[in-house]
């Protein structure tokens, strides 16, 4: 059975790199654009993975996550954090927020993959 991965991504090119990077794997990925789009993705089904982009119009990515950890029904999802800022503080913050991993943009492809293999098809 595939994994499914919600990516929470404004900028749909963004969504569409990270679709073809894992195009011929057993994932399927699904793109909120915005916080009340992933609560909406989450309601209608679980995703095994989140990878959160943190600059999101409205509530940042670690707002969101935040809200997402005060559901029991969704807080041990593990989250990845992704971001094309280069503040030391944007990767302490997702640290402290409890983040699986954090990915810099531009996305390096191979560190992308180990980090949801490592999650999602741990060995």
């Amino acid at each position: 059975m595939a994994k499914r991965i919600l990516y929470v991504e404004d900028n749909y090119m963004n969504f569409l790199l990270v679709k073809k990077i894992f195009k011929s794997s057993d994932v399927v990925i699904e793109r909120a654009e915005d916080a009340p789009a992933a609560m909406e993705k989450l309601k209608a089904a679980r995703p095994d993975l989140i990878l959160m982009d943190l600059h999101l119009p409205g509530m940042d990515g670690i707002e969101l996550s935040a809200v997402i950890r005060e559901n029991a029904r969704y807080a041990a999802i593990p989250i990845i954090g992704i971001s094309a800022s280069s503040i030391p503080q944007d990767k302490a913050d997702a640290v402290k927020a409890g983040f699986a991993g954090f990915i810099e943009k531009p996305v390096d492809i191979k560190k992308l993959q180990e980090a949801v293999t490592a999650i999602l098809f741990p060995k």
